[in-house]
């Protein structure tokens, strides 16, 4: 087993497909969005959740059980939509998936389960500007994950591969991971990047914030003022 973890060509296979999908990947990126290479926090943030996301997969995937059903791909590319943008997580969830395929050896249904409930999940969220657009994407990816695996694995009678049963299981746990981890670290990698979210936005605008209250009882024409040109603002960036 040694031998094997330490093969010349092994190791020669992991390095030159780890530095093509690295470069490929950073030229997509850098394509589709050239500023994000130049701040440094959100390429922070990007490298820690490939990082995470990779080192996961290693331990879950690896497996070839029911444990690789649970890998939470939609989260990933969840929270780079929400926290960074959404053609950077597609470009990033590829990026992942591909390992993926690498660590399960060639798992056609695995990889379509993961990717199709990823993107179904990430589509559905959007920009995150409510939070229950995260529970409709808990049930998004629970439904799509539902429907490829019956595509792929019905009349589920091939051996080793899960009943019926397993795959409603495993898909439903997979939507509510997903959704769970990516609503978590939304708010969490939000604060710890500093980065402003619709979520925090939406907090501050809300009347009976402690700011606003004071300036509707001390000076509620300003107050009316300042929420007509804020609409407005809104509205113009909104188009913009």
């Amino acid at each position: 087993e040694l031998g094997r973890q330490w093969d010349p060509y092994s190791f020669l296979h992991a390095l030159v497909f780890g530095s093509v999908l690295l470069v490929i990947t950073l030229l997509a990126i850098f394509r589709l969005n050239p500023k994000l290479l130049r701040d440094f926090r959100l390429l922070s943030l990007l490298m820690l959740l490939a990082v995470a996301w990779l080192l996961a997969a290693k331990m879950m995937i690896s497996s070839q059980g029911a444990l690789a059903y649970l890998y939470p791909l939609a989260a990933l590319g969840i929270l780079t939509a929400v926290l960074c943008d959404l053609r950077v997580a597609i470009v990033l969830m590829v990026a992942v998936a591909l390992v993926v395929v690498n660590f399960s050896l060639g798992n056609a249904a695995l990889l379509a389960y993961l990717m199709l409930g990823a993107l179904a999940g990430t589509l559905t969220v959007g920009r995150g500007e409510r939070l229950n657009s995260f529970l409709w994407a808990g049930l998004v990816i629970t439904g799509t994950n539902i429907a490829v695996l019956t595509a792929f694995l019905a009349p589920f009678d091939t051996p080793g591969a899960p009943g019926l049963l397993d795959v409603l299981l495993l898909s439903t746990v997979n939507g509510i991971l997903s959704a769970a981890i990516a609503l978590i670290g939304y708010f969490t990698l939000g604060n710890l990047f500093d980065i402003t979210t619709p979520l925090q936005l939406t907090e501050l605008s809300r009347p009976t914030h402690p700011l606003l209250r004071q300036l509707l009882l001390k000076a509620p024409g300003t107050y009316h003022h300042t929420i007509l040109v804020s609409n407005m603002a809104e509205r113009a960036a909104a188009a913009v």
